[in-house]
């Protein structure tokens, strides 16, 4: 709702929370809060202040025994690495996620891993590295039926392909990753996909077809920046109303104790006066 001071805040309470518990399993739940207030400075691009508390989730998951505590901060401070351009770092931490994904056969990090390095490929202009990256995180997601992470792969391999000009290739992945973000409700993919094939029929000159998709688009950007404007805006009303309530509530509170100390020096005036007259 807009409220970074409070997010922050609550933050805090949460991981005061999750650390004075003496049960274990609660505990080391305090590293995904740690994370959450990452995602606070990162979304402000104070990444120095995102790392430091990287380092508080990164010491809290290694109390545990357990892995899973540790993917989380690994994948969120590779993100963090590529915004500051530190490549080396980020893949480093990708690649550690996949390691340990794999040791354990688990799908969601592995992913995120391998779309990471494509990221950082694409980044670095290396385009066939990229491809062979999205298309190792598409696998791992059609092997488990992850909708959502499919069409996504096949829209990335599909961009990779067109950034290596390979056209024919980009069309299928563009084409199928679309139908597929239809099928799942991938709004975001269907976006990107209606604006690389424009991108991909502007490069060969199909102009008819580059409007097409180029128009699509826009319509479809258009449209969800509506619909996040209409959420913010609620969410604003809602806010609005929720102070307005609050200060109703001062108001009402602040005229029942000034009735009070009337009351009260009414009382305390009588009492007075009832001396006197004794």
């Amino acid at each position: 709702m807009g409220e970074e001071g409070k997010e922050l805040e609550y933050g805090i309470m949460s991981v005061d929370g999750y650390e004075k518990s003496s049960i274990p399993e609660i505990n080391i739940q305090s590293v995904y809060t740690w994370i959450e207030l990452v995602h606070i400075f990162e979304n402000q691009g104070n990444y120095e202040k995102a790392l430091f508390y990287f380092e508080k989730a990164f010491n809290k998951a290694k109390e545990s025994d357990k892995d899973w505590y540790l993917r989380p901060a690994m994948i969120n401070t590779a993100n963090v690495y590529v915004k500051q351009n530190r490549f080396n770092e980020a893949s480093t931490f990708y690649n550690n996620a996949i390691i340990m994904e794999r040791a354990d056969q688990g799908v969601e990090y592995k992913i995120w891993g391998f779309s990471g390095l494509g990221e950082i490929a694409i980044i670095e202009k290396k385009y066939k590295k990229a491809v062979q990256y999205f298309k190792d995180a598409l696998d791992i997601a059609v092997e488990h039926s992850m909708k959502t992470n499919i069409d996504d792969c096949m829209c990335k391999t599909g961009y990779a392909f067109l950034l290596d000009k390979q056209y024919d290739s980009a069309e299928v992945y563009l084409k199928e990753g679309l139908k597929k973000a239809f099928e799942s409700g991938g709004k975001k993919t269907i976006e990107d996909s209606y604006n690389y094939l424009s991108k991909l029929y502007e490069d060969q000159n199909k102009y008819k077809e580059a409007i097409y998709y180029a128009r699509l688009f826009k319509q479809t950007s258009d449209s969800n920046y509506n619909k996040t404007k209409l959420t913010v805006i609620n969410n604003l009303e809602v806010l609005y109303q929720t102070n307005k309530k609050e200060k109703e509530i001062i108001n009402l509170q602040a005229n029942n104790a000034e009735k009070e100390l009337a009351l009260l020096k009414r009382n305390k005036l009588l009492w007075i006066t009832g001396i006197f007259i004794d």
